[in-house]
């Protein structure tokens, strides 16, 4: 019984790493839209960024809890990215970047 709650978990982080990668893409791409003169604007954006990589990672970490290996984390990851439809620079280094450091956690944490 436990066994299928936990793959039913597994598979709800899953969806949620996939959702917030997707909402990491869509605000480093409106962050990086804005004049970047605007200080308040930028640290607005900046804070945003914040939030949403936290969010990732809380997801990832109860993935992972659940059962759900890097692996499959990176790959809903990769399908965020195909999923949205622009994808700009700065954004594929933002997720790339996270997925780098938290592989480098985890990698150390075991």
């Amino acid at each position: 019984m436990f066994g299928r709650l936990n793959k039913k978990a597994a598979r709800q982080s899953l969806f949620n790493v996939e959702t917030n990668a997707r909402r990491l893409i869509l605000v480093t791409n409106k962050a990086y839209q804005t004049d970047l003169d605007d200080k308040q604007a930028f640290r607005a954006d900046t804070e945003k960024i914040l939030k949403v990589e936290d969010d990732l990672y809380r997801d990832i970490s109860l993935a992972l809890d659940n059962g759900a290996s890097l692996d499959e984390i990176c790959y809903r990851i990769e399908i965020a990215k195909i999923k949205e439809a622009t994808v700009g620079l700065r954004a594929k280094m933002a997720i790339d970047d996270f997925v780098k450091v938290l592989a480098a956690h985890i990698k150390r944490s075991a």
